[in-house]
């Protein structure tokens, strides 16, 4: 229950079990097909992004793997460039 009501990374650090080595998260930004759009109720073609994620432990075990895919109206990317 708590994967579908808060975000992944800070509740699967709470569980004591958990030892994150590796975590990778690629976006894609794209249009939603029929069956997205009508599942997160917006026109068909509307921006979304797509995201894949997946944890490992330190032995290499894939522990966490998600297709994701949001509302474009709903994503907000930001991240400090440096020189």
């Amino acid at each position: 229950v708590q994967f579908r009501t808060k975000t992944v990374i800070p509740t699967l650090l709470r569980l004591a079990d958990v030892d994150m080595h590796e975590a990778h998260q690629t976006m894609t930004i794209g249009v939603a097909d029929t069956e997205t759009a009508r599942l997160l109720r917006v026109p068909m073609e509307s921006p979304i992004a797509h995201v894949e994620r997946f944890f490992k432990d330190r032995s290499g075990t894939l522990f966490y793997y998600a297709e994701v895919a949001y509302r474009g109206d709903w994503v907000r990317w930001e991240i400090d460039l440096k020189p």
